[in-house]
């Protein structure tokens, strides 16, 4: 008899190699191990730290967690150390990924008011990113950001991602901007190898700067990059806009569609030397 603490285990490579399973066995535990976790306030939930549950879920797959009701701040969970000491500026934040999904109550919101000093954390640090997972594909629904001193409420740069999906619907972001450099976007993304980028029914208000979504090409060096990013009925505060840019060496063309959002000015197209930019039925409010 061996005692298993099965939730830390990717059971389709790890337990049949070294408890020698037989594929039965493997189905059995998949079956029941637990899929769904609540971080919240309460002495019910499965966490009560919002980014302990962030760094837990950056090596989970196939998993939800459900964010109840409440105001997370990252800046007090993660503790003046942490960012006093943070350096790395390819961890920017909690990663999004393992084809998991993150939901969130309409009562909950994540906060991240930087007041330091460390010009490593305003030029790099993102409370949500997608760019580091194994496998890169994930939803976040509903999420409520506001940031002050940070590169964005999101970053979804994926840079080596195959085959990813992403889904951003319904989430509330609010930039207050950024007083060492000029990242003020509430979203800002970078294509993978290959994959979609969805982004859904949002609302983005950037305090400074002219840009509320941007997305770029691929970084990674590849020549066969080639991805989908869909922007559709969002709302971009104030006098912002969308802005795509053509990067990287890719030959092939990658394609944006950009359908029913409100917008403050003019969507910016940059060098469409490898991407393809399609908008219609966009609002131009001219504030």
């Amino acid at each position: 008899y061996v005692r298993l603490s099965i939730e830390n285990f990717n059971v389709n490579r790890v337990l049949p190699v070294i408890y020698n399973l037989s594929l039965s066995d493997v189905k059995f535990i998949e079956k029941y191990r637990k899929k769904t976790y609540t971080v919240g306030k309460d002495t019910n939930s499965d966490y009560n730290s919002f980014s302990k549950a962030m760094l837990d879920f950056g090596r989970k797959e196939n998993c939800t967690l459900i964010v109840k009701e409440g105001t997370y701040n990252v800046v007090d969970e993660l503790g003046s150390f942490y960012f006093n000491n943070y350096k790395d500026r390819n961890i920017h934040g909690f990663q999004l990924g393992g084809n998991n999904k993150y939901i969130f109550s309409s009562n909950a919101k994540v906060v991240f008011n930087y007041d330091g000093s460390n010009s490593d954390v305003k030029l790099s640090f993102t409370p949500f990113n997608s760019s580091f997972m194994r496998n890169p594909s994930y939803i976040l629904d509903g999420a409520n950001i506001e940031v002050r001193n940070c590169r964005y409420c999101i970053h979804d740069d994926v840079n080596f991602g195959i085959n990813y999906h992403h889904i951003i619907k319904n989430c509330t972001m609010l930039n207050h901007g950024n007083d060492t450099n000029g990242f003020s976007q509430c979203l800002g993304g970078g294509l993978g190898f290959s994959g979609i980028s969805e982004i859904e029914n949002c609302s983005c208000v950037s305090e400074t700067g002219n840009i509320g979504i941007s997305y770029h090409g691929n970084a990674g060096g590849y020549t066969e990059a080639k991805c989908k990013t869909i922007i559709k009925d969002c709302y971009i505060g104030g006098d912002k806009t969308i802005r795509i840019e053509a990067y990287g060496v890719s030959n092939l063309t990658s394609e944006y569609i950009i359908t029913n959002n409100s917008l403050g000015s003019e969507i910016i197209v940059d060098d469409n030397s490898n991407i393809s930019a399609k908008a219609w039925n966009n609002e131009i409010r001219g504030n």
